[in-house]
């Protein structure tokens, strides 16, 4: 256990939420052509009792939200591994909120493992709607439909700059800020976050894609949250033969064409590696 912030936050925003180190939750899904997650029914004397969300709590002082997030899915839903492929975080005044988009494993089991649930269930995200959702996790709804799946990034390391393996791997850990995703990705993500009643409050939005690198190398690993699968980083030689299949999201910085591939802007993605190399 870490050094606990639990404990009601009075924001200058005025309202009361849950945490003086702010809070996290995860989205955890499975199969992606049809997508199920996992909602918790909140316990009737916690906060927004009675309705359904995520699992999720207060963040230690000593631990980051994604980190935050995982624990208290384990504690509340006895979440084994998953991958999160994005994560958003809503930044009020004197407190924060962190999502992380999270694939599942398929033999994941939807069980409630503590006191501050009534239940937990797989639930087709479809029929989310139907469901007495909790406030503040429907008003994202339009948000989180974008970023379910996972996305591929396929890199020609011959067109980045001299330096680039430790900023790649720096992102790759911490996740790619979403204004260098290929616009067709970025923008339903932009126009679902404009959608999801923010009360202007500032939103950030992250994603950990697997990557490919063109040509051949030795790849360092980026390091994952605690109960977390790290982002794949590999290379491949055989740019006509790269395995696409299952990602909802392919994004390149490559000179050939690579089928259902969107193209990243060069420029801003050098930029991005060279200031925080």
């Amino acid at each position: 256990m870490g050094a606990s912030a639990d404990g009601i936050v009075h924001c200058a925003c005025g309202k009361r939420h849950w945490g003086h180190a702010g809070a996290a939750g995860v989205l955890a899904w499975k199969e992606a052509e049809d997508p199920s997650v996992i909602l918790q029914l909140r316990a009737a004397w916690s906060m927004s009792g009675g309705t359904w969300g995520i699992p999720g709590g207060a963040i230690d002082y000593d631990e980051t939200p994604i980190q935050g997030g995982l624990r208290e899915a384990r504690e509340e839903a006895g979440m084994g591994p998953v991958r999160v492929w994005a994560s958003t975080t809503l930044h009020h005044p004197d407190w924060s909120y962190t999502t992380a988009i999270a694939e599942a494993s398929p033999d994941q089991r939807a069980i409630a493992t503590d006191h501050e649930s009534d239940a937990m269930e797989w639930t087709k995200w479809k029929d989310l709607r139907g469901r007495r959702l909790m406030p503040a996790f429907e008003t994202t709804l339009p948000l989180l439909d974008s970023l379910l799946g996972r996305s591929l990034l396929v890199l020609d390391p011959t067109l980045l700059h001299e330096g680039w393996e430790e900023s790649l791997l720096r992102f790759a850990t911490l996740g790619f800020p979403i204004n260098v995703a290929p616009v067709a990705f970025r923008d339903p993500v932009v126009r679902g976050a404009r959608a999801s009643a923010d009360e202007d409050f500032d939103r950030s939005i992250a994603w950990f894609p697997d990557i490919v690198l063109l040509g051949t190398g030795k790849c360092a690993k980026p390091i994952a949250a605690r109960g977390a699968i790290p982002p794949s980083i590999r290379w491949d030689s055989d740019v006509e033969n790269i395995n696409t299949d299952g990602y909802r999201h392919i994004a390149a910085m490559v000179s050939t064409h690579i089928p259902g591939a969107e193209r990243v802007n060069e420029e801003l993605w050098n930029h991005l590696l060279r200031k925080n190399g």
